[in-house]
């Protein structure tokens, strides 16, 4: 096994980053204190980033022990955005509720995750 240096790994992301041509809006589910002394819930931004879309419809993928078939999309963002499975995504008009995020793997060079569109 060859283990990649610090310099061709930087080279890796920077490369990542350049395929990332869309806005991408990280929303997550925030409580906001109301007057009256409870709270409404509410999607507000946590990060703006660049990101890729991909369509993924008829895929299947291995989680854990079992084999699940995929969300319509894929998501690419750069590896150190910080994104969950109860987070949306924002692509322009769309929005995308994050079904899984891919594993972390060594060497990771973008954040993938698997998406439904929000219709």
């Amino acid at each position: 096994m060859t283990l990649l240096d610090t310099s061709t790994l930087t080279d890796m992301r920077a490369a990542q980053a350049e395929a990332m041509p869309e806005t991408v809006l990280v929303k997550r589910l925030t409580n906001t204190t109301d007057s009256q002394g409870g709270y409404t819930r509410t999607w507000a931004t946590n990060a703006t980033t660049t990101g890729r879309i991909s369509t993924t419809a008829g895929q299947e993928r291995k989680l854990g022990d079992k084999i699940v078939a995929m969300g319509d999309y894929l998501v690419t963002v750069p590896y150190t955005v910080d994104v969950t499975a109860k987070d949306r995504l924002v692509i322009g008009s769309r929005t995308f509720e994050i079904v899984h995020v891919m594993d972390k793997e060594s060497w990771e060079t973008a954040r993938r995750c698997v998406c439904k569109e929000l219709l």
